[in-house]
């Protein structure tokens, strides 16, 4: 995975760790991850979220920055002339 995702150890393992815990992924015990949704409603909401990445692939990557970064978001919302 670290060689596919271009990252370091640290941030895929991070990243797993992550997503196992949002019920998004399971772990084996050979090391290796699969994505695994605990339920149906949780396997909706990423179907939903795959769906708007194909849809506006900048918006979707616009509200991960914005969540990690909100005072600085919204510094730059308040130049923008319109909202997409």
């Amino acid at each position: 995975m670290v060689a596919a995702l271009r990252g370091s150890d640290l941030v895929v393992e991070q990243s797993v760790e992550s997503l196992s815990a949002a019920g998004l992924v399971l772990t084996e015990a050979d090391g290796s991850a699969r994505y695994a949704p605990t339920g149906p409603e949780l396997e909706k909401l990423v179907g939903a979220a795959v769906a708007l990445y194909a849809k506006s692939p900048d918006a979707v990557r616009r509200m991960i920055v914005s969540a990690a970064s909100p005072g600085i978001t919204a510094f730059a919302d308040a130049f923008r002339l319109r909202k997409d």
